[in-house]
């Protein structure tokens, strides 16, 4: 699904990679199993969906932040999720910041050379 979102958003997908999202987020929402990573997972499935479809909402990402709470990495990429969406509804909007400069540090210190570069490059964009 997050594939599809950064197709999307990059205008470079095809109408049916949409639908394709929709069924997979169809099996997150199905499931009812016993993974620990469900509850995150399904948050991230549903901001990445509404992301493809034109809806990077803020809520939904701070619904998968709170989700990941106990797993570093992914917490700080829903974290850099939520400042993409805070900056582009409001290119001066405090909070993306400091969002953005967690992240890095995260980063950083995991070694996690992608998320540091995108978050890099977000923090660029949105100082323009």
């Amino acid at each position: 699904i997050e594939t599809v979102a950064d197709a999307a958003e990059a205008g470079r997908h095809q109408p049916q990679w949409i639908d394709s999202a929709v069924e997979w987020h169809a099996r997150f929402e199905e499931y009812s199993g016993p993974s620990p990573r469900y509850v995150p997972l399904r948050a991230t499935a549903t901001a990445d969906l509404a992301r493809a479809r034109g809806n990077n909402d803020p809520d939904l990402w701070r619904a998968a932040v709170e989700a990941w709470a106990d797993t570093s990495y992914w917490r700080a990429k829903s974290q850099w999720r939520l400042a993409e969406s805070l900056a582009a509804l409001d290119p001066d909007d405090p909070e993306a910041p400091s969002l953005l400069a967690e992240v890095e540090k995260v980063a950083a210190e995991l070694g996690a050379k992608p998320l540091l570069n995108a978050t890099r490059a977000t923090r660029e964009a949105t100082e323009r």
